[in-house]
């Protein structure tokens, strides 16, 4: 038995354990949720492999596997914010994936244990999005179609959401790039739950703010305005204004890099 198979053994006898100690580890801010975030993420190292440029890529696709009524009990919520520690711990730790990470749930009703498998989605990118999965049929990730989201950049760009996932900070690789010193390589993340973008702050060093006040996650309303480590970004819903659309939105560098 590889080390590997040895860990994943430990896993999910850990989130077998947490299944049947009750709902507590579903509880929001809890140690059990932050507990499983960190397994998550030594999964993801020991399943990395080095690409032909000789990065390490991690896998992207993270699947629970758990008896139907607990599965029933996971939120949305706890998945998106397995999947932003993933992204976070994957930058801190040298890692890439070739999309978005993706935790998702799978219901089994006739098994009793809780099992991990982790998974690299390829080139298929309707492997992205955070989904909760029944038995049949397996859902699909919402799309921002349906709630024609947009973000305005610094007040002269609109941006429009046209992803569950959206990667914004100052490394080319993100969905939303801001040529800013003062924003993360990492810096945040947007997810679409049910409708509604949440914003997560993917412990970037200048923080990100809505309407003011330093946040960790955040469900995003019409008319809230953000600021990662000082850009503005107000998002929006609906029809965005007729303004300038572009992937790479250069802004006035000030202060030192940031990592």
């Amino acid at each position: 038995m590889s080390s590997l198979d040895r860990f994943m053994a430990w896993l999910e006898s850990r989130l077998q354990g947490l299944v049947e100690g009750g709902a507590s580890w579903l509880l929001p801010g809890g140690r059990q949720r932050r507990e499983l975030a960190g397994w998550l993420a030594e999964v993801m190292q020991e399943s990395a492999r080095r690409t032909a440029h000789g990065d390490w890529q991690a896998p992207d696709l993270y699947t629970l596997t758990l008896p139907t009524t607990a599965a029933n009990q996971v939120d949305e919520t706890l998945l998106v914010e397995l999947a932003a520690a993933l992204q976070a711990e994957a930058g801190r730790r040298r890692l890439t994936f070739s999309h978005s990470p993706v935790v998702r749930v799978v219901a089994d009703p006739l098994g009793q244990a809780a099992r991990v498998q982790v998974a690299f989605s390829g080139s298929n990118p309707g492997d992205t999005g955070t989904v909760k999965v029944p038995i049949q049929p397996a859902s699909l990730p919402e799309t921002s179609s349906q709630c024609r989201a947009y973000l305005v950049v610094n007040g002269q760009y609109t941006f429009p959401l046209t992803s569950p996932v959206v990667s914004i900070g100052r490394d080319p690789g993100n969905t939303l790039v801001l040529e800013d010193l003062r924003v993360s390589r990492a810096h945040a993340q947007l997810r679409l739950v049910q409708g509604a973008y949440v914003i997560f702050d993917l412990q970037s060093t200048g923080g990100t703010t809505v309407n003011g006040h330093l946040v960790v996650q955040h469900t995003l309303t019409p008319g809230d305005v953000i600021a990662l480590a000082g850009v503005p970004l107000v998002y929006g819903q609906e029809t965005p204004p007729e303004t300038e659309i572009t992937q790479k939105l250069p802004v006035e560098p000030t202060g030192p890099e940031v990592l």
